[in-house]
């Protein structure tokens, strides 16, 4: 288990086309980044549980992480 940012990655990309006749197709590309140094990507893709603090806005600060690494220290399996 790892204390880890969210990483901003996205994931799906929309892709919009215009067929020509006054209608658009849509569909969606994967869109695959290099994972985060410490995110939660690069965690579940190691196999590990990734626990990330976050908010409505996305403006966590160290105190939530250091909390956060607090909580995952306590616990035993």
């Amino acid at each position: 288990m790892a204390s880890t940012v969210q990483d901003p990655q996205t994931l799906l990309r929309p892709d919009l086309t215009d067929a020509g006749d006054g209608t658009w197709r849509m569909g969606v590309q994967v869109d695959l980044s290099p994972a985060t140094r410490g995110g939660d990507v690069e965690a579940v893709g190691a196999g590990r549980i990734a626990v990330s603090p976050m908010s409505a806005d996305r403006n966590t600060g160290p105190v939530d992480f250091i909390r956060t690494a607090s909580l995952i220290a306590g616990l035993r399996p």
